[in-house]
């Protein structure tokens, strides 16, 4: 399994708001596998799962359903490091998504943006790369948190989300998500995300310099060596987006890898893989992540993982599994405060 990894940077504010609660944070480091000469240094790297695993650890300890949010609320804007330096002197609100969209994983791995566009509404989606098998529920509500808080900053006043989606179930208390993002919150959505005017995308950045952002975008290229691993996992972003058009056919991903059908074919099988095979790879991930967080229906799920009907879903799932999706819901489900499993 490739092991994702995100700067140290991430978790700047943590131990203050861990010890604020009585709790100590030294110790939840150590139990999510985290060193601590990671935590001296921004730049360092660490196991996205660790990471993940850490917020999980520091909610349920610290006794709150919404610690991801307080947590996004002690962030620095720079915590992205030279992401967020792109992405501040480009012209407009979507030419600085899209840098955040194609340089995402220069500060994490683990997981893929997106941003979608129908008629006069706009999607930024943010979805984790690991599967239900471990909870992201908490960096989920941290990315999503942080997310508004640059938008806010970049756009003003302006910024004004139309709905915040949610692929978890919804907390016991939901005014601390209602507080934050000031718009409506849903939550056993099929992605997670914000909801906005597509005009908002055409908002004009004052600080932007085209030459800063050529400067900084080739190093960034430089910086990030298209590998295997980087070009498989390049694939499945492109997969997990495409579900949320209800397209994630052959053909779609090639147009957006901005190659041919054949040619994506034969990059997959130079890997000893097959699109299907791929396809069926991130379908099980998305699988497990919404059975053990979310309460979408059994046939919304399917439906969203372009199955034909959920007799299919759950034939291919047992097959996969050796049980059915419920019966893995059942036994990988949880409701403890960090909403990871017991």
């Amino acid at each position: 399994m490739y092991d994702y990894l995100i700067r140290s940077s991430a978790l700047e504010g943590a131990a203050e708001l861990v010890d604020s609660f009585g709790v100590d944070a030294s110790r939840l480091f150590a139990a999510a596998g985290i060193p601590a000469r990671a935590l001296n240094d921004p730049d360092a790297l660490v196991p996205y799962r660790a990471y993940a695993n850490f917020l999980q650890l520091a909610a349920h300890d610290c006794g709150t359903e919404h610690f991801g949010l307080l947590l996004a609320r002690k962030r620095s804007l720079t915590v992205m490091g030279l992401v967020w330096s792109v992405m501040c002197k480009t012209p407009d609100i979507r030419s600085a998504l899209e840098m955040l969209i194609r340089y995402l994983r220069h500060h994490n791995e683990g997981a893929v943006v997106g941003l979608q566009i129908d008629g006069r509404l706009a999607c930024l989606s943010y979805t984790p790369k690991t599967s239900g098998e471990q909870s992201t529920r908490q960096e989920v509500d941290l990315s999503c948190g942080f997310g508004a808080r640059f938008l806010e900053v970049l756009c003003g006043d302006k910024w004004k989300p139309i709905s915040m989606h949610f692929v978890h179930s919804a907390p016991v208390d939901v005014r601390p998500y209602r507080q934050l993002f000031k718009c409506p919150v849903d939550f056993d959505q099929e992605f997670n995300g914000a909801v906005f005017d597509v005009g908002i995308l055409d908002i004009p950045l004052t600080d932007n310099d085209e030459r800063v952002v050529t400067v900084l975008s080739e190093y960034l290229d430089s910086s990030m060596p298209d590998t295997d691993d980087a070009y498989i996992e390049r694939v499945k972003g492109i997969i997990r987006t495409s579900m949320l058009t209800g397209d994630c056919c052959i053909d779609t991903v090639a147009r957006n890898l901005s190659t041919s059908r054949r040619s994506l074919q034969r990059g997959l099988e130079q890997h000893g893989l097959t699109f299907k095979a791929l396809l069926d790879e991130v379908r099980f991930a998305e699988a497990t992540r919404f059975l053990a967080e979310s309460r979408i229906s059994m046939n919304q799920l399917a439906d969203m993982l372009a199955y034909s009907d959920l007799s299919s879903f759950s034939r291919a799932f047992k097959q996969r599994f050796g049980q059915s999706p419920r019966q893995w819901q059942a036994n990988n489900r949880s409701n403890s405060p960090g909403g990871g499993h017991a």
